[in-house]
């Protein structure tokens, strides 16, 4: 920002995109899907977001869910809670 374009609310020029993001708009989209499938995993989420038809969010994020899933069957099962400790009681004293 400058002192030039902090007055103005106009969009930033093409060059300055280019030259602060030097991939096309589509790569740029692209990575912004992929990383949300990865984050979230929810295709009707990344359909609201993104426009996308369910069937297209599914092939986003099916790989992401796969592996989840894979992942999970490796985890070993969590062990039962510990029991809570007992509480002593004197006699003679008000409860």
């Amino acid at each position: 920002m400058t002192g030039r374009s902090a007055a103005t609310t106009a969009p930033a020029s093409r060059p300055w995109l280019y030259r602060h993001y030097p991939t096309s708009s589509h790569l740029l989209r692209a990575d912004r899907i992929v990383d949300e499938a990865q984050a979230a995993g929810d295709p009707r989420m990344i359909c609201e977001l993104f426009g996308l038809s369910y069937d297209a969010a599914v092939r986003y994020t099916r790989p992401y869910a796969d592996a989840a899933a894979a992942a999970e069957l490796r985890r070993p099962p969590a062990s039962p809670p510990a029991a809570a400790p007992a509480i002593a009681v004197r006699e003679g004293t008000p409860t």
